[in-house]
């Protein structure tokens, strides 16, 4: 895990999770948290077609990737940091 964690997309959204605060050993990307399953020989969780197909696109590229229904999404899309409740 020591050199996955230096991988740059790894690193990239670890850097990123600092800046915003929080520690990225308590709170990990997707990307992370699936390279260390597979790497403890476990396997990966079955949720649904998406969420796997999800898993497998982080896997192979390394980057966290999220599915959105947009039926359920409505402009303007703002990103920031969430405040508490």
């Amino acid at each position: 895990m020591d050199e996955a964690r230096k991988l740059p997309p790894i690193k990239a959204l670890r850097d990123a999770y600092r800046a915003l605060g929080n520690d990225p050993t308590r709170y990990r990307g997707s990307n992370e948290a699936l390279v260390r399953r597979i790497s403890q020989g476990k396997e990966l969780y079955r949720v649904n077609t998406v969420v796997d197909i999800n898993n497998l696109v982080s896997l192979q590229t390394l980057h966290s990737v999220g599915t959105f229904d947009m039926e359920h999404v409505s402009p303007p899309i703002t990103f920031c940091i969430g405040q508490p409740g």
